[in-house]
C-alpha cells in the first residue's frame, strides 16, 4: 500500500515537471516572436539602393546591416536591379 502511494506521488511529480517545462518553453518562444520592440528594427532610411537579384555576380546577402533577401520579399524601394552585374555565360 505504501509502495503504491509512493509510486503515484512519483508519477504525479513527473507529470507536473513535464507540464511545467512544456509551458515554460512554449511561453518563451511565443514571447520572443510577439514582442519585437521598435528600437530593434534597423533604420533603413539612410541606406542606398542595392542589387537584389540572387543570380547577379555582385549580389551581397547583407548591405549595411540590411538583409537583402528580406528587402526583396518586402518589395523595398532599396532594391534596384539595374545595379546588378551578371556574369557572361
Amino acid at each position: 500500500m505504501l509502495k503504491r502511494k509512493i509510486a503515484n506521488i512519483i508519477v504525479m511529480a513527473f507529470w507536473v515537471i513535464v507540464l511545467t517545462m512544456l509551458t515554460m518553453l512554449t511561453g518563451c518562444e511565443k514571447q520572443e516572436y510577439i514582442d519585437i520592440p521598435e528600437r530593434s528594427k534597423p533604420d533603413v532610411s539612410m541606406i542606398n539602393t542595392f542589387c537584389c537579384d540572387w543570380d547577379a555576380s555582385n549580389f551581397e546577402p547583407y548591405v549595411n546591416g540590411v538583409c537583402v533577401t528580406e528587402a526583396y520579399f518586402r518589395n523595398s524601394s532599396a532594391c534596384d536591379n539595374e545595379l546588378c552585374i551578371y556574369p557572361n555565360y
